[in-house]
């Protein structure tokens, strides 16, 4: 699991390169979501499962800009 404190797992991400989609996703939402992204593309392929995505911002880092996910349903 990523450590908070710990610089070497920091990712210098652009949250509107990975968030193209205007949703209600709040910037600490969206670096959440992006850890959660790299925790699970650390272990391979995954599938994403999404129930109740209003606008559907989260699905673009997730499923979409992600290489490792395989499946996507939502």
């Amino acid at each position: 699991m990523l450590d908070p404190n710990d610089e070497s797992d920091a990712k210098p991400w652009d949250l509107n390169t990975e968030f193209p989609i205007d949703s209600q996703t709040t910037p600490n939402d969206k670096n959440a979501l992006l850890n959660i992204r790299q925790i699970l593309q650390s272990h391979g392929n995954y599938s994403y499962l999404e129930i109740g995505s209003f606008l559907g911002g989260s699905l673009t880092p997730l499923s979409c800009r992600s290489k490792m996910c395989s499946d996507s349903v939502h």
